[in-house]
């Protein structure tokens, strides 16, 4: 495995102001905890709106507002 791709698949590396990454579990679990989903809200959300955090965090926070959560 090249330099550049260990660099790039380490969660410590990545931007978390840019999109979210789902390409490694780490990753996966790091974006639940920072937006308070599960793994399953994380994949509907990003199917709907995309990759933007600020567009899956409305989702989310739209979603919870309609089942009362």
């Amino acid at each position: 495995m090249s330099e550049e791709r260990d660099v790039q698949d380490d969660p410590s590396n990545i931007d978390h102001l840019g999109l979210i990454s789902i390409a490694e579990y780490p990753v996966i679990r790091e974006w639940c905890i920072r937006l308070g989903c599960t793994e399953v809200e994380l994949a509907e959300a990003i199917a709907v709106v995309g990759y933007s955090p600020d567009l899956v965090r409305e989702f989310l926070a739209q979603k919870a507002a309609r089942t009362g959560a």
